[in-house]
C-alpha cells in the first residue's frame, strides 16, 4: 500500500481525529491510531510533521521509520517505544 498525504478534508479531519487519540486516548485507542497512521502511509510520508502531539501517550509505540520533524512531542510519553530511524528535525522534545 502506497503512502498518500491526506488528500481532501475528510481525510484531513480523519487525521486530526487520530492525533488526538494519541494524545487524550487510552493505551487501546493510542495502538488503533497508530494502526491506521500506519497503513495509510500517514505516519511514514511526512504528514505529521508540526504535529502536536504534546502529552501522547506513545509507551511501547513502534514509530520506527517515522517522519515527526517539527513536530511537538512535548511530555510524551516513550516509555520503550521504538524509536529507530525516527526523524526528529526540529521537533520539541522538552519534558
Amino acid at each position: 500500500m502506497g503512502s498518500v498525504p491526506p488528500r481532501n478534508e475528510a481525510e484531513r479531519t480523519e487525521l486530526r481525529e487520530l492525533i488526538f487519540l494519541l494524545r487524550e486516548g487510552v493505551y487501546v485507542e493510542t495502538q488503533e491510531a497508530l494502526y491506521e497512521l500506519t497503513t495509510r502511509g500517514w505516519l511514514h510520508d511526512g504528514s505529521l510533521n508540526g504535529a502536536q502531539l504534546n502529552g501522547a501517550r506513545l509507551n511501547g509505540a513502534d514509530l520506527r521509520g517515522a517522519i515527526l520533524s517539527r513536530a511537538d512531542l512535548s511530555h510524551a510519553e516513550l516509555n520503550v517505544a521504538q524509536l529507530d530511524r525516527v526523524r526528529l528535525t526540529g521537533a520539541r522534545l522538552n519534558g
